[in-house]
């Protein structure tokens, strides 16, 4: 497997650690497209947060085709008035703090990441439900007490 990166859009920014301090970062909106033998493969949006080792070193956080969705925090009047905005991600739901160093950048990062975590949902496969009135004939062999042949 091959992984192209196309960097799209990088922004120095601050970020919030420990819910008290504000450290210097880079944010950038990073394309990775997986090249496989035989396989088609897509673009996937990642957000890749450059930040010093002190404070966990860089992070990368899949916008699109993840297991576990990406969320925007919502925001209140007074995160709007200082450029704040988050992201919940990952399986324990991690939450990333940002703050914009102006109206034009926050403004700008703000619509980006609610595009991609829309597009994302809105690609995330769905499973197939049983389409019918009753069991489904898995769960029905079970519930008549299927019996291994081993």
């Amino acid at each position: 497997t091959t992984t192209f990166r196309c960097t799209t859009l990088e922004t120095p920014m601050q970020m919030q650690s420990c819910h008290l301090f504000w450290h210097k970062s880079t944010l950038s909106i990073v394309l990775k497209r997986e090249l496989a033998d035989c396989e088609p493969s897509r673009e996937v949006p990642v957000l890749h947060v450059k930040r010093s080792a002190l404070f966990g070193g860089d992070l990368e956080i899949d916008l699109g085709g993840s297991v576990h969705p990406v969320r925007m925090l919502p925001v209140s009047g007074k995160d709007v008035h200082n450029l704040r905005f988050g992201l919940v991600y990952g399986p324990k739901r991690k939450r990333v703090r940002f703050r914009a160093p102006d109206v034009a950048t926050y403004d700008n990062w703000e619509m980006v990441l609610e595009v991609a975590v829309e597009k994302a949902a809105a690609e995330r496969p769905t499973f197939p439900t049983w389409p019918y009135p009753g069991t489904s004939p898995s769960l029905s062999a079970l519930e008549d007490g299927y019996v291994s042949e081993e």
